[in-house]
């Protein structure tokens, strides 16, 4: 009978049991060590960039070159969180690939909401300048 009232609540998923989750999860969070990583670099291609360097796409091959030289300054991890969803229109998708299977590189695109300037990604938040 235990069994079956468990496996009605977990069914229905009453909102107690989701705050109980939240609680968990928020009491491991707090468990875990803090570590400092300053070696995490983020690719932002944003208005301005667009403004001094011109049309996007840029050629993709350019890019590869980017994220090779900052490896080269010593970063342990690029991010690029832009979408490529058609062939490089310059042809450097080979050059690109070549980067991507060279490097730790993460490529994730994020929805953000566009206005003037450099756009904040939704679920991000800004302090000070």
């Amino acid at each position: 009978m235990i069994l079956v009232i468990l496996c009605g609540i977990r069914f229905y998923n009453p909102w107690f049991l989701d705050v109980m989750r939240l609680k968990a999860l928020d009491n491991h969070q707090r468990q875990q060590e803090t570590v400092v990583i300053d070696n995490i670099v983020t690719v932002e291609i944003n208005n301005d960039t667009l403004a001094e360097y011109g049309q996007w796409p840029f050629p993709r091959n350019q890019l590869a070159e980017e994220v090779h030289r900052l490896y080269s300054a010593g970063a342990g991890l690029v991010i690029m969180p832009m979408l490529f969803a058609e062939p490089d229109r310059f042809g450097g998708d080979e050059a690109f690939t070549q980067m991507l299977l060279e490097t730790p590189t993460i490529i994730g695109q994020v929805p953000a909401d566009v206005r003037d300037g450099s756009p904040v990604t939704r679920g991000v938040a800004a302090v000070g300048d």
